[in-house]
């Protein structure tokens, strides 16, 4: 694909509101085309001001305070400072937002770089598994296949794990969840019951 504008050669930017976004390599020029359907929640992106000229000039000064509210407080030389390494920060924007602040810094002539926002990884804990009896005391199969899967039961004498078994459920450790399967379906050859806790 070429720009119309000048034929020049076009690069894709991303999706904006379910439609592929281009962008001239020569002029700059923007282009819409291709209807691309989203699935799931809008994507985030932070908006950052990089300076044309890797210094910050006063009409880009102007700009900035036009764009940025905030930046109209702030002396020119502290700007400056913030923003001389890894440009302005304007903030974040979803991706419904991005057109309107594109279009409104192409006509600042603001040079805007947009970065996904990544989504934080849901942190990952241990979980608990116990073995639960199927009556109130354990039969002497459960006891045998506990001690095939417990490590802390077969390094125990019989008696000493059917007394501690007595009492209740057994806590079998605390596993990373990516080991759970395996545990469990030993669990299950062994006919043996198993109760996780987060």
């Amino acid at each position: 694909m070429t720009c119309s504008e000048c034929s020049g050669e076009l690069a894709w930017f991303g999706v904006t509101r379910g439609t592929d976004h281009f962008r001239c390599l020569g002029c700059g020029h923007d282009v819409h085309a291709v209807s691309t359907p989203r699935l799931g929640p809008e994507r985030r992106f932070r908006a950052v001001v990089r300076w044309k000229d890797e210094i910050l000039s006063f009409a880009e000064l102007e700009s900035l305070r036009k764009i940025a509210p905030e930046a109209r407080a702030i002396p020119a030389v502290d700007i400056w400072e913030r923003s001389k390494r890894e440009g302005w920060v304007l903030g974040e924007y979803l991706e419904s937002q991005i057109d309107t602040l594109w279009n409104q810094a192409h006509e600042l002539q603001l040079r805007l770089d947009l970065v996904l926002v990544s989504e934080p990884e849901p942190e990952v804990r241990p979980v608990c598994m116990f073995v639960v009896w199927k009556t109130t005391s354990p039969s002497l199969e459960e006891i045998v296949a506990l001690r095939k899967l417990s490590e802390e039961a077969a390094n125990m004498p019989a008696s000493a794990v059917l007394e501690k078994a007595r009492e209740g459920e057994w806590l079998l450790g605390r596993f990373w969840p990516n080991r759970l399967p395996e545990i469990e379906r030993r669990a299950m050859e062994l006919g043996l019951q198993l109760r996780r806790e987060s």
